[in-house]
């Protein structure tokens, strides 16, 4: 897998749409005391999703995570 190939001291972050099954064995695979943010059910169904890929250099990892997890909404 992918996620194999990460230094086992190397940074992991997992961002889904969905939580599943397969996804809470990555979770518990791959994560160490993993954080979870997540929005109210209740705002509905997305029909259709996007997927984006973000090619971040390492001194701008932390400022991208921070904007990512600091939008407001979906």
């Amino acid at each position: 897998a992918l996620l194999d190939q990460v230094r086992p001291e190397g940074q992991r972050m997992l961002f889904s749409a969905t939580l599943d099954r397969n996804v809470d064995l990555l979770v518990r695979r791959y994560l160490t005391d993993p954080v979870v943010h997540s929005v109210d059910p209740s705002a509905g169904a997305v029909t259709t999703m996007e997927h984006h890929v973000l090619h971040v250099h390492g001194a701008d990892k932390h400022a991208a995570t921070t904007e990512i997890a600091a939008r407001d909404g979906r």
